[in-house]
């Protein structure tokens, strides 16, 4: 019934499953928005964390736990928005680039803005915020977790590739770079 949601470990020497993270709800648990093929739930291994997706608040925000006891260590993400989905994930920064909406009062809650936020501190800072639409990569077609391969985003995160559009503009593809000054307009 979609009311239970468990990371479990798996002893496959002994069978042995112990359940290290459980999200209950009485109504749904969602660790995959509608809008994906795959879940935002991204491990990181060389730390022993994971970066839980929940919508536990009423929106759609980012949680980080401790892999080994399944403790949370904090949210990452908390308000009355909700994010849309993780484009990159830094390790040495400890910083996501991710799309959110709905941040913005008064603003259409259907275009998503482009941010980042560092996991430890959650300080977010924006880096694409307007009233535009902006498309990064092809969500709905990547099948493995938002991980290392983040298309339209640089190995490095300097640089991002966005396809910016309203109902009443010509679509246009875009490169800003991390502060989000518009470097260049791709032409077709």
């Amino acid at each position: 019934g979609g009311k239970i949601a468990q990371l479990l470990k798996v002893d496959t020497y002994t069978g042995k499953v112990d359940v290290i993270i459980e999200e209950t709800s009485d109504s749904l648990v969602t660790v995959i928005p509608i809008s994906h093929i795959h879940t935002l739930v991204t491990p990181l291994p060389e730390t022993n964390e994971l970066i839980w997706y929940s919508e536990r608040s009423g929106s759609a925000h980012f949680y980080l736990y401790e892999l080994s006891t399944g403790r949370l260590k904090n949210a990452i993400t908390e308000g009355d928005w909700f994010v849309r989905n993780v484009l990159h994930f830094d390790p040495e920064m400890r910083e996501l680039v991710i799309q959110t909406a709905n941040r913005v009062k008064g603003r259409n809650p259907y275009y998503s803005d482009i941010c980042r936020v560092n996991i430890d501190s959650q300080k977010l800072i924006e880096i694409v915020s307007d009233d535009n639409e902006y498309i990064v990569g092809d969500t709905r077609s990547r099948v493995s977790w938002a991980a290392p391969k983040s298309y339209g985003v640089s190995p490095d995160a300097h640089y991002i590739v966005a396809t910016r559009s309203r109902v009443d503009t010509i679509p246009e593809s875009v490169v800003f770079n991390r502060q989000g000054d518009e470097l260049l307009v791709l032409e077709t």
